[in-house]
């Protein structure tokens, strides 16, 4: 069964070989932990997520959060980013 025959199963309510798996993650993990999250996914293969980090994060917000400090999102919203690895606060609203 593929991933997305497993979710439509589900949703459905008839009977997949297992529960669809996702796992969204924190940009920390592709920045500082790459590998490990790499052989867990190779061994439990995801169901709904596309990419390998949560869906909806941009290659900006990843780079963006590599580093501390502030940046703006494609919504114009401004972020601070406290910590190396996590997305970070909304300081000002989008524009």
């Amino acid at each position: 069964m593929t991933g997305r025959e497993r979710v439509k199963s589900c949703i459905l309510f008839k009977s997949p070989d297992r529960p669809p798996r996702d796992l969204w993650v924190l940009p920390y993990v592709s920045i500082f932990q790459k590998e490990e999250f790499d052989s867990i996914i190779k061994k439990y293969p995801l169901d709904i997520g596309a990419s390998q980090l949560s869906p909806g994060w941009s290659d900006k917000v990843v780079k963006a959060s590599a580093k501390t400090g502030s940046y703006i999102d494609d919504w114009g919203s401004e972020w601070y980013v406290g910590e190396p690895g996590v997305i970070g606060e909304v300081k000002t609203g989008f524009s």
